[in-house]
């Protein structure tokens, strides 16, 4: 479970604070309008922002949908960095999603819909407890969406996702935490 009591992050022209919200293990969707702050908690939570107030201090692994990945090192490079050979998770989830012939390139020659793949591999293969993700669903085919949502829901994985979009997670049948 992650607390998040208190919390406020103030910028130049504007302030977002968050009295309690409660995170319960298992698969939680933020929602709210553009500005909201859904990034900002996801951020703060990860350890990525400074602010005051308490966060139940978590393990976390952040992945925003824009997030600079390492242009000039080759996708299986990155993916063996970031991840987990564990029990062969991370090259299911390469076989999953399709990848195998780009494990061998340089990531900047990828597309935005295969660099979201990367990203999203990274972030469920990464044995952090908690991982949190923006707006994950940016840029992929209808094909990898559906596996994506397979892949959280084989792997059980407690997350947090942003999105505007939550009826692709419907049968997940997550918790929603409107902001």
């Amino acid at each position: 479970m992650i607390k998040c009591e208190g919390v406020i992050k103030r910028y130049k022209t504007m302030t977002l604070s968050y009295n309690e919200v409660i995170f319960k293990e298992g698969m939680t969707l933020l929602v709210g309008t553009n500005g909201s702050g859904k990034t900002t908690l996801l951020k703060a939570i990860a350890g990525l922002h400074d602010y005051e107030g308490f966060i139940t201090p978590v393990k976390a692994f952040y992945m925003g949908s824009d997030d600079a990945l390492p242009e000039l090192m080759r996708v299986d490079d990155y993916l063996k960095q970031i991840g987990t050979l564990q029990g062969g998770l991370l090259e299911g989830l390469i076989a999953m999603f399709s990848l195998q012939d780009k494990l061998p390139k340089r990531i900047a020659g990828l597309s935005k819909g295969m660099r979201q793949k990367v990203r999203l591999i990274a972030a469920i293969s990464n044995p952090s407890a908690w991982i949190m993700m923006d707006e994950p669903l940016d840029g992929l085919d209808e094909l990898s969406k559906k596996r994506f949502i397979s892949a959280l829901k084989h792997h059980k994985k407690n997350a947090i996702i942003a999105t505007h979009t939550v009826s692709c997670y419907a049968r997940l049948n997550p918790e929603v935490i409107k902001l």
